[in-house]
Formats: structure tokens, C-alpha cells, sequence
């Protein structure tokens, strides 16, 4: 049995698009087609936030979030079955002994969603300026103003782990984020990069 960390799972298709969604609308459609497997956990609300020029709206793409407990072939198909119902382009899916080894992070804050969101977005803008590394991050909106925020660090665009993850510190700070912990990942891509 492999568990997962937090699955963010889009559900506007492609880049660019000014989303339709909300947070809470993103969650139904996820829970709906989980439901669908008989898969039933919780599935929460949250923002990706990600990188101005890949077309991520201010303070963060609407996204669902969820995790997994399965083999870990069976996590990659219930992710293949969510990234082809909702016509994602890919799906990340970090799982704790499975994958390209990476770093990733998990922090908790109490804030608005949005404003976090909006908060995580500039200050990682300004750090890509000086370093060409974005440190892009989920925000899973536990309920009463608990948020959560989680990313690991794509292997297929950040090369140096370590300027990656003092990044991020560099991040909490400047948001007084001070309970976060960093740990060894595997970072999965669905479809598999080819």
C-alpha cells in the first residue's frame, strides 16, 4: 500500500484560460468523478500557484485536492482516469517511495485562501527574476482559515534541489510561515514523460 501527498488535480483545460472554476466548484467535479470509481475520500479546495508566463490566473489556478492510498499502479490509473476525464494536459502525483526522487515541502498557516495564494505568487515572482526558479506551490484549504500548502520540485525543470529548497525557506519567511518540513519524494508525471 503507497499513500500520496496532496494530488492537485485541475480541472480547466489547457493554459491561459481564465478559469470558470472556483475552488469549491473544482472540488465537486473531482469528488463527483472519484465517486464515480467508488472512490470516496475527502477532496478539498485549494489553488495551484504556479508561474505568471505558464497563464496562472492571480492568486492561483482553481484545483482539487486529495490524496491516494493504493498500489502505486492503481494511484497512476485513478490519476490517468482524472488528468483524461477533465482533459488535463499532465498530472502530478508525488508518492513517497515511487518516482523521480525529488524535495518537497508541507507547511501550515492560517490566512485566506486568495490572499495566500496572491502573497506566494509575487514573492515567488521575485525570486524567479533573480534565480530563474520558480518554487510554485498547492494551498488545500483545510476549513476555519487552515490552509495547507504543499510542492515538490519538478525534476524535469529544477536541477538544483538545494537552491530550490532554500528558496522556498526564504518564501515561509517572508509569509512568517514558520511550521513547514521538508522531505525526499518521488515525483511521478501522468501521462509518463516520454
Amino acid at each position: 500500500m503507497t499513500k500520496s501527498k496532496f494530488i492537485f488535480c485541475g480541472v480547466q483545460p489547457g493554459y491561459y484560460n481564465i478559469s470558470k472554476f472556483t475552488p469549491d466548484t473544482a472540488a465537486k467535479i473531482v469528488a463527483q468523478l472519484l465517486s464515480n470509481k467508488k472512490i470516496n475520500i475527502p477532496v478539498y479546495s485549494a489553488l495551484a500557484v504556479y508561474p505568471y508566463d505558464l497563464g496562472c490566473p492571480l492568486g492561483g489556478e482553481p484545483v482539487a485536492a486529495f490524496q491516494l492510498s493504493d498500489s502505486y499502479q492503481n494511484i497512476l490509473d485513478i490519476a490517468e482516469y482524472l488528468r483524461n476525464s477533465l482533459n488535463q494536459v499532465t498530472l502530478n502525483v508525488p508518492l513517497y517511495k515511487h518516482g523521480q526522487p525529488s524535495v518537497g515541502f508541507i507547511a501550515s498557516v492560517i490566512g485566506n485562501l486568495f490572499e495566500v495564494g496572491c502573497a506566494w505568487q509575487e514573492i515567488a515572482k521575485q525570486y524567479q527574476l533573480s534565480s530563474n526558479i520558480h518554487v510554485s506551490t498547492g494551498i488545500v484549504d483545510l476549513g476555519n482559515g487552515k490552509l495547507l500548502l504543499s510542492a515538490d520540485a519538478n525534476p524535469k525543470n529544477i536541477h538544483d534541489l538545494s537552491l530550490w529548497q532554500n528558496i522556498a525557506m526564504d518564501i515561509f519567511q517572508e509569509l512568517k510561515i514558520s511550521s513547514s518540513s521538508f522531505h525526499h519524494i518521488g515525483y511521478n508525471f501522468v501521462p509518463p514523460l516520454s
